[in-house]
């Protein structure tokens, strides 16, 4: 009788992570051809937003079914690869990942954003930056006692994070300054602070992710 599949958590870390990357990049496309339109004179459909979460949400609760599938199979292991109590905290933080990028369409649809600001878009870029680095962590994350080739995907996600901060104050204090300059702070300009805020939690996150990780390695060495 063959033997039943060992349960790859690793090879899940990869799966959460990937739809992060997913959501992101989607997210990011959606961004630029809301400039391309706006660029072209038209004012983009808000009503498009809340309909482009909805068909992203797949990704979301793929990844929450990732997420699951970890819990359930930790029940019943006998001798898992790390900690229970790491894996479980590596599965939702990676899961918690792509729930704060469903955020953002959440936030552009609330405060009816109908035009991205540049900034946001950068500010988006960075964030897709940050969830490949995260993918790339994971993809390395079963050789967790070879350090040296995990730590140079932990500096770039901290890298990225850090350019996300730099960025995240200029932008808050750009588009205030704007609407301030007109005399009085615009729905508007309070709808993109929503969305640069979004975004840079989400950079915050993978930084966490990529603590954890350091933890998780550090416990193990």
């Amino acid at each position: 009788m063959a033997r039943k599949p060992k349960f790859d958590y690793f090879d899940h870390f990869v799966k959460i992570s990937g739809c992060a990357v997913e959501y992101a990049e989607a997210l990011l496309a959606y961004m630029e051809k809301n400039a391309a339109i706006a660029a072209e004179g038209r004012e983009p459909d808000i009503t498009h937003a809340i309909q482009r979460y909805e068909e992203l949400h797949e990704i979301e609760e793929r990844s929450d079914s990732y997420r699951h599938q970890v819990a359930e199979h930790l029940v019943t292991e006998f001798l898992a690869p790390l900690e229970r109590e790491d894996i479980m905290v590596m599965a939702d933080e990676l899961d918690d990942l792509v729930d704060e990028l469903e955020e953002v369409l959440q936030r552009m649809y609330m405060y009816d954003v109908h035009v991205v600001d540049p900034a946001v878009i950068k500010m988006m870029g960075l964030a897709h930056k940050a969830t490949l680095s995260i993918n790339e962590l994971c993809k390395q994350f079963h050789n967790f006692k070879k350090h040296e080739v995990i730590r140079t995907h932990i500096v770039a996600v901290n890298d990225v994070e850090e350019e996300a901060d730099r960025l995240y104050i200029e932008a808050m204090h750009q588009g205030f300054a704007r609407a301030k300059a007109v005399g009085h702070t615009s729905i508007d300009a309070l709808g993109q602070a929503e969305l640069l805020t979004a975004l840079e939690e989400v950079c915050d996150m993978c930084e966490d992710i990529a603590s954890t990780v350091a933890t998780i390695m550090m416990k193990n060495s």
